[in-house]
């Protein structure tokens, strides 16, 4: 989790739209990262900037390849 921090701190805040980042575990050792943005375009636009994340090969490490996906969801109602 540390270098999760060292993400928000160093790259993901100063990104436009950025509003957080959650990290959960499905209980049987798989993480699901939720990332929400103001709007699509931010989304778009730090996928672009991804390459420049500081310490980017430390937190690529605590991912297999095969298992990263990125899924679009649209919030229908907050309760």
């Amino acid at each position: 989790m540390d270098i999760a921090q060292r993400i928000i701190d160093e790259w993901m805040k100063k990104l436009p739209g950025f509003i957080k980042w959650e990290i959960h575990e499905s209980g049987n050792g798989v993480f699901y990262d939720i990332v929400y943005w103001k709007d699509e375009a931010s989304a778009k636009n730090a996928e672009k900037q991804m390459m420049n994340i500081p310490s980017a090969a430390e937190w690529y490490g605590c991912y297999k390849p095969e298992t990263i996906s990125g899924k679009k969801m649209k919030l229908l109602k907050e309760f």
